[in-house]
Parts: structure tokens; C-alpha cells; sequence
């Protein structure tokens, strides 16, 4: 369908009308910027592969929650751009002290990349290097921005993390039921490095007993059902509910079992 000329000068007046608003609630920029490159989902309840993102928050801390870092982020082969333009400050306002914050996805295999944060006429300067199991960063020129950590340890495939918390007379019940996966299914126990920051999310808190989380490999996705079948059952048989115990199981893909 053909446009109408007459129609194009107002439909540029609305358009510029509506930028001039969206960035009427820019503000400038104070203090550093804090970032990860990381891998995450899409939100916490998506299912499916990790991606490698970008967050970045705010030194300043501000009397809105949700405020928006913008930036316009550049990828030409292995050069990556950050253009940081500002906040925006919402039109409702969640009244609660926080950064204003920004999280971008990112396509990159692995292979090294000059990652580069503009604000002004001298960028931040980073060699990113994506590898198959971790994520490192190496400053080359840091004056406005800053890593929250320089190693992040990625999602290894077909592994999840066990987790439990209950009270201190069961603690016991932490171990027997690890103890009753290694023995009804093939899994492989494995340990990140000390340093760097590891994929998987903390232990639990809030129990009497937080065991330390507990990594875990498996053979074929069948698996990991199989996994949450036998906690399903061991927590029928040995957990009182509401008595304080919870164990969990989270895979690589994001799908979680627990025993409540």
C-alpha cells in the first residue's frame, strides 16, 4: 500500500514529538559504571540454553528502583562499543533506594574481543576473552567504569547444582539424599576454581543448616527427570513438611526441582 504524501510531515512531527519525550527523562550520568559480562536467561522462570549478557548498574544510587541505564551497544566483528547516553528516569516510580541498571544480550562464540565503553572523548578500554567454560576480562584503560569481577565460570553442559537447608538436628538429611543420587544414577561430582565468580546462584539462606552447594555432571537429559523423580520420593518418605528442610536441584538449562 502506497502512503499518502500529506501523511509523511505529521508522521514525522509525531515521531519527533515522541523522541523529544522519551529523552526529556535522560539524565547525565554520575559516578562509575559497574559491569559483568556474564551468562544468564531470559528471566528466572525460562527454560532453555544460557546466553552471554551484559549488566551494567550505577555507582549512584537513586530514589527509584527501576530507573534504566541506556546505552546503544556496537558489534562489528571482534570490536564491541558501548555507547553510554544516560538514565532515564520512569514515569511511575517504585520508591525504593537502587542503581539504575541495564542488561543486554550478547551473541558471542568464543574468540577474543576488544570491549570499549564510551562517555567521553577517551573510552574505557577491555579485552574480552570468551572461552568454552569461562568468561575473562583484562582492563586496559579503566577510568569511569569498573568489573565487578575480571573470570565468571560458565554453565558447564549436562551438570546442575544441589542445594539444601534445613535444621541442625536433620543436617544429615543433605548428605544421605546426595548419597541416594550418586547411587541410583551415573553422575560425575565436580568442584569450581576458588577464584572467579561461578554461574550457578549461592547457597540457600534462612535454615538453621545451609549445606554448601554441590556440582554435579550428568550422562543424558533423562537424568535430570530422573533426579527430581527421586527427590519427589525422598521427600514423600523422609521430609515432615514444614519442618524446615527444603533441597533443590538446578540444572544448566534452568529447570529446577524441589522438594516442597
Amino acid at each position: 500500500m502506497r502512503m499518502r504524501a500529506g501523511l509523511i510531515p505529521g508522521l514525522l512531527f509525531v515521531f519527533l514529538l515522541a523522541s523529544s519525550n522519551c529523552t526529556s527523562n535522560l539524565h547525565s550520568l554520575e559516578g562509575r559504571i559497574f559491569f559483568s559480562v556474564r551468562e544468564d536467561f531470559v528471566n528466572d522462570y525460562s527454560a532453555g540454553l544460557p546466553h552471554i549478557l551484559l549488566e551494567m548498574r550505577t555507582e549512584k544510587i537513586y530514589g527509584c528502583c527501576n530507573n534504566r541505564l541506556i546505552s546503544e551497544i556496537v558489534r562489528s566483528g571482534s570490536f564491541i562499543a558501548v555507547n553510554l547516553k544516560g538514565v532515564l528516569f520512569p514515569e511511575i516510580c517504585l520508591t525504593a533506594l537502587g542503581p539504575a541498571t541495564s542488561r543486554d544480550f550478547l551473541d558471542l562464540p568464543e574468540g577474543v574481543y576488544s570491549l570499549n565503553f564510551q562517555q567521553w572523548s577517551v573510552p574505557d578500554r577491555y579485552t574480552l576473552t570468551v572461552k568454552k567454560d569461562a568468561i575473562e576480562i583484562t582492563p586496559m584503560l579503566s577510568t569511569f567504569t569498573a568489573p565487578e569481577y575480571t573470570e565468571f565460570w560458565r554453565y558447564p553442559e549436562n551438570s546442575f547444582a544441589y542445594y539444601c537447608g534445613t535444621l541442625t538436628q536433620t543436617a544429615w538429611i543433605c548428605d544421605d539424599f546426595a548419597a541416594h543420587l550418586l547411587g541410583e544414577i551415573d553422575l560425575e561430582e565436580f568442584h569450581f576454581p576458588d577464584t572467579g565468580e561461578i554461574c550457578y546462584p549461592p547457597s540457600g539462606r534462612g535454615h538453621y543448616y545451609d549445606s554448601p552447594p554441590r556440582y554435579f555432571k550428568y550422562k543424558k537429559e533423562q537424568d535430570f527427570d530422573l533426579a527430581g523423580e527421586l527427590l519427589r520420593a525422598y521427600a514423600e518418605r523422609l521430609i515432615i513438611p514444614n519442618q524446615g528442610t527444603t533441597i533443590g536441584i538446578r540444572n544448566w538449562k534452568n529447570q529446577s526441582y524441589f522438594s516442597f
